[in-house]
């Protein structure tokens, strides 16, 4: 039924207001993409976070191959001994233990101060170069972190280890040449030959 008034032509229902929103379905696809782009972001944020570690590692793990070398240099022979190589250091696998090794599982593996003390004269600014602390592991319970130095005479040298994260990759550094690798869970120790023994 249609009124006619003097001025206008118009229908009863075309004056009612209508609901519009969006359906169920449509609110699910924006979820869902969304989470698809949550997702990209947050797996291209990670793998940014580990490539910066990564390069705070090698970067350090040159620094002291250079500190090294010119120890040998200057003093016409290599540290003695096993040492991490960095300050503080968290200890255990977990890192949160009140004892234990600090970069790997094995005995002996902590910051020797009598090594690290006869390397400063040859830091430059007396800045100690540092690595990340993340931890990979096996296992068997085998575990790594950061860099080491080896002066291993009868067992292959000596050498400068560095723990890589999220890769099996083990790049040269400061002119080494790589003594071997160990892949672990989630990531790789390599190590480089500072001279052959």
């Amino acid at each position: 039924m249609k009124y006619k008034n003097s001025r206008f032509n118009i229908h009863p229902t075309s004056c009612r207001k209508t609901a519009q929103g969006f359906t169920i379905v449509e609110l699910l696809i924006v979820i869902v993409v969304i989470g698809i782009l949550a997702t990209l972001i947050i797996v291209a944020y990670t793998g940014l976070q580990q490539r910066a570690r990564n390069t705070q590692t090698l970067t350090a793990a040159a620094a002291w191959v250079k500190i090294i070398r010119a120890y040998n240099a200057d003093i016409g022979s290599w540290p003695g001994g096993t040492t991490c190589l960095g300050e503080n250091y968290p200890k255990g696998f977990s890192g949160s233990e009140s004892s234990g090794t600090e970069c790997a599982q094995a005995t002996g593996y902590n910051v020797q101060a009598s090594i690290v003390n006869q390397l400063k004269p040859y830091m430059g600014d007396g800045a100690m170069p540092n690595p990340d602390f993340q931890v990979v592991g096996d296992a068997e319970g085998n575990w790594t972190r950061g860099i080491r130095y080896t002066n291993s005479v009868g067992g292959g040298g000596y050498w400068v280890g560095f723990t890589l994260v999220g890769t099996t990759e083990c790049p040269d550094i400061g002119g080494t040449t790589r003594h071997s690798s160990v892949v672990y869970t989630g990531g790789v120790l390599c190590r480089a030959n500072l001279a052959a023994s």
